[in-house]
């Protein structure tokens, strides 16, 4: 039997399923002594999700009729990209953000199918180029997106307006 994923862009009616990944991980993150996106456990969404479902760049993964994760494709950069990449056009470029695995998913490899997932619908939307960002200190998923073919374009970037954390840049040519 075939474990084929499939990516669909999620609905609005979809949202609170959406706030439950994002959410879960939050905590699964704060479990394992990360801060990353505790805006969404004091209730603040500062990615503006439903915005983004609303201009389809939200996307559920499912394997076998079931949810295993989700992803978020910005096709235009947001201030926290500007700060980190710098402003310059970018219509053949994606951001990556938000990439995200259900409760039951953790441990699986799944994570390494949701970045291929979103290559794959980048392709599908004429982008040439995959972006994104992580904590520079989080050697798991900085080694995952090495794996995924990412090259590190910037280590140790600051985004100060935001929180004093290292970020390092990832970039994929399609």
């Amino acid at each position: 039997m075939s474990k084929q994923i499939v990516v669909n862009t999620a609905q609005i009616e979809e949202y609170q399923k959406v706030m439950e990944i994002l959410t879960d991980t939050a905590k699964w993150l704060n479990e394992k002594g990360s801060t990353q996106w505790n805006d969404l456990l004091s209730g603040e969404d500062v990615h503006n999700t439903k915005k983004a479902i609303e201009k389809e760049e939200v996307y559920l993964v499912s394997q076998q009729d079931l949810i295993i994760g989700m992803f978020v494709l910005w096709e235009n950069q947001s201030q926290w990209d500007q700060i980190l990449w710098g402003t310059e056009p970018v219509n053949d470029i994606c951001y990556l953000h938000r990439v995200a695995l259900t409760k039951g998913a953790h441990g699986r490899k799944v994570g390494i199918q949701l970045i291929n997932a979103a290559l794959s619908t980048a392709k599908q939307n004429n982008k040439n180029k995959v972006r994104l960002d992580c904590l520079a200190d989080n050697q798991y998923l900085n080694q995952l997106y090495k794996n995924a073919g990412f090259q590190l374009k910037a280590a140790g970037k600051t985004a100060n307006e935001f929180n004093s954390n290292l970020y390092n840049l990832y970039e994929k040519s399609l």
